[in-house]
């Protein structure tokens, strides 16, 4: 399913010196509603006014906040529409763990 998320990349990032990955905090944000529009990445404050992630920012840490699917991009690229699969929490969990591995990955 299409995805989208905000990340808020610092100019040191950490690594793990073991790795090589950075050092990448999931941030599982409260609700929002369950239209497209209703996302942190649309919202200019990145929703409530979050200081904790700008925080954590410039503490050296890569911080990925999915907008959860159905949120941010409510269609497929042929236009199919699907909703946000409000609190449904298996599917918000996979949210977080595949954001933080793809922000490691890029």
């Amino acid at each position: 399913m299409p995805a989208s998320a905000f990340v808020l990349w610092p100019w040191m990032a950490h690594r793990d010196p073991r790795t090589g990955k950075y050092a990448v905090v999931g941030w599982a944000h409260g609700t929002s509603g369950v239209f497209a529009e209703c996302a942190p990445s649309h919202i200019r404050n990145l929703l409530y006014q979050y200081s904790a992630p700008y925080i954590l920012a410039l503490q050296g840490y890569v911080v990925v906040a999915p907008d959860y699917t159905g949120l941010g991009v409510d269609h497929y690229a042929n236009g199919t529409q699907f909703r946000h699969l409000y609190l449904n929490n298996p599917s918000h969990a996979n949210d977080m763990f595949l954001s933080v591995e793809a922000a490691q990955t890029a």
